[in-house]
This record gives structure tokens, sequence and C-alpha cells, in this order.
């Protein structure tokens, strides 16, 4: 957990999921974690906490009903089957070849915007 704790914001994260929220998402954190674990300070702490509701434990990604999800877990993304995955590109996840890999969060904001018909600019 200090680890975790002591993680800095891949840029543009805070920044997008404001974005995401004044267009209308609910930006929900989804964890197989233990939901009172230091995930859930590190939200707080760092500024992208908004309610309670929006913090969940779930193994099983397929069980999400969701518009979209960003994970950078292969698996995950794999197993979600009710909206479109998006895998985040991170050192372990590189040599998986993945059809919707973004690389930033201004790529996933792209992404999300033509998807959803919103000008991002």
């Amino acid at each position: 957990p200090y680890v975790f704790l002591e993680s800095k914001p891949i840029d543009g994260a805070l920044d997008g999921v404001k974005w995401l929220r004044e267009k209308g998402f609910r930006v929900v954190y989804i964890t197989a974690s233990n939901p009172d674990s230091s995930k859930e300070t590190w939200l707080k702490e760092n500024g992208f906490w908004e309610t309670e509701n929006d913090f969940y434990q779930a193994y099983d990604k397929s069980l999400i009903m969701a518009n979209a999800l960003l994970d950078d877990k292969p698996q995950n993304i794999h197993d979600f089957k009710n909206g479109v995955g998006y895998i985040f590109s991170q050192p372990w996840n590189l040599k998986i070849d993945f059809k919707n890999r973004v690389n930033s969060w201004d790529e996933f904001l792209r992404e999300i915007s033509t998807r959803f018909m919103w000008d991002i600019l």
C-alpha cells in the first residue's frame, strides 16, 4: 500500500475525469482490492473522489454495466462485454495486441469524444 499511496496520478488523468463528469458521464472506480484499501485514500488525496457511490469492488469486470471501461489489465478488457473496453498502455501490457489501446488520457478522451459524438475542444 505504501508504494501505491506514494504514486502520482498519470498525466491528464484528473483533468480527464473532470472533463468526463462535465460532459455528463458518471465516473466509477472499480477495483479488485478491498474498498477500504489505500486506493480509496489515494483517490481522495489526489482529488479524484466525488462520492462513495462511485467506488466499488469487483473481481469480475464482465459484471460491470457501463458505456466504457478503461483498464490496464488485458483480462479485464477482454471480459468486459457491456460496452467498449480500452486498454491503457503500461509496461506490463505492451506486448499484447489490442484493438482499443490508448497511450494517454488525451487519446482516451478523443476516443470517447468520437464515439459519443462530442467535440473534445
